[in-house]
């Protein structure tokens, strides 16, 4: 491998490999050390010079090692240790070193406060509650499935644990109930981090005095965070979203804002007039979405369950029949499910209405009739908005390209929708 990549890295000066080598050509760490002195001056290094490269698997966008600098490093480590640690805490970092959670935070961020580290090379419950026991940690940092496993050992209220005061978590969203379990049957305090391996690592979080659950907590010292809309423009607290509707009959898509319009339970489709229950209105996709959030639930506590106690009755056949006249040999393989995750999008036709009827306020994206709370609508609003759609799908052939047979549909469509509007008009 490392002749393979020799000739691409012009950097590559020198080769240092664990244990002997085995060739001439590489030099072993051994080696090295006995060449060495015990007194040697650290390499001089800058804020921005790189520290070291920490490889995330794509939070925002594809995988790549994320080129992350000293100043970087060392801010995030000291401010977040002078977020939750003393000098008196021990602190066990479940987590992987490879991981800028479990070093950056938990290791780093505990020895700037002047703590002391406990490292787990890896994790099994039921030995992480045996070292909780003996070397008494005031922290525990984990990620969500190893606060699960925790839960899980069937000796768990016999174990001592009451030294840890708080836990920590990141990397994914920690259920609400899971945390509720942590705190009841762990008898651990909580606190929540969020961040992403760009910004080494964590850009929100509170000490768990203060922690609420559901909220990752504050930007964290000098971080600044906003919520945008789609157009990049920053949203004031407690502002209401969009939900996406699809309508049963004619299968056009809209979204209306939370909030706004009556508190009615039917819903009027701004296309072809159907009238129905709200709940009649949810989209493909969001019906994917709940049936792909039922299936894992189902796979956790029902089928993967059953699995495995399937395949342990097959192994106690196959071990029962070894020796025999008939031998019976079991191959279990588990194809992959695959969770559907999926949401509608359409920006450069998106167009925003507000009902001066009832006001509410919703998208369309194409030509509409109706208001999809109170069936009724200025007829302006409907020429005006309607035709405001067409000439967005006209700017769309700009982008397209050479896309002949896709420029004609689009074409066509806009043109269809604005002869449909003038000639609504001329009926009103």
């Amino acid at each position: 491998i490392i002749e393979a990549v020799r000739p691409v890295i012009k950097s590559l000066d020198r080769v240092i490999v664990l244990g002997d080598s085995g060739q001439d050509d590489y030099t072993s760490l051994d080696a090295v050390s006995d060449r060495g002195d015990d007194q040697f001056e650290p390499v001089k290094t800058k804020a921005d010079d790189l520290c070291h490269l920490m490889y995330t698997s794509g939070t925002t966008g594809f995988p790549k090692g994320v080129m992350t600098t000293h100043l970087n490093v060392r801010h995030n480590a000291t401010r977040f240790g002078a977020v939750h640690f003393k000098p008196a805490d021990t602190i066990m970092v479940a987590t992987p070193i490879f991981h800028c959670w479990g070093l950056v935070n938990g290791t780093l961020g505990m020895l700037s406060a002047g703590g002391t580290v406990v490292t787990v090379e890896r994790f099994y419950p039921e030995t992480a509650l045996d070292d909780i026991e003996r070397l008494k940690p005031t922290v525990f940092q984990g990620v969500p499935p190893m606060y699960n496993l925790l839960l899980k050992q069937p000796d768990l209220k016999k174990r001592d644990i009451s030294s840890v005061v708080f836990c920590l978590s990141a990397a994914t969203k920690m259920p609400e109930n899971l945390i509720r379990q942590v705190e009841e049957k762990l008898k651990w305090r909580y606190a929540e981090a969020w961040g992403l391996t760009e910004v080494s690592c964590v850009g929100a979080t509170s000490p768990y005095t203060e922690t609420r659950i559901g909220s990752c907590g504050k930007g964290m010292d000098d971080s600044v965070m906003k919520v945008i809309d789609d157009k990049g423009e920053t949203l004031p607290p407690g502002e209401q979203g969009f939900t996406g509707r699809e309508c049963p009959k004619c299968y056009k898509y809209f979204k209306v804002k939370s909030g706004t319009g009556l508190p009615i339970s039917i819903c009027h489709c701004p296309y072809c007039g159907y009238i129905g229950d709200h709940d009649g209105f949810f989209t493909k996709d969001q019906i994917e979405y709940a049936k792909s959030i039922a299936l894992r639930e189902a796979m956790g506590r029902v089928i993967e369950p059953g699995l495995r106690k399937l395949e342990r009755s097959f192994k106690e056949l196959e071990i029962a029949t070894r020796g025999g006249f008939i031998k019976i040999k079991v191959k279990t393989q588990r194809s992959p499910v695959k969770f559907p995750l999926k949401y509608y999008q359409e920006k450069e036709v998106e167009t925003y209405v507000r009902c001066d009827n009832c006001g509410l306020e919703f998208a369309i994206y194409g030509v509409f009739a109706n208001c999809p709370d109170c069936g009724k609508l200025n007829a302006l609003i409907i020429f005006r908005k309607s035709i405001e759609v067409a000439h967005k799908r006209i700017h769309l052939l700009d982008s397209i390209g050479d896309e002949a047979e896709l420029q004609d549909a689009i074409l066509e469509d806009a043109l269809s929708g604005g002869v449909s509007t003038f000639d609504a008009l001329g009926k009103v």
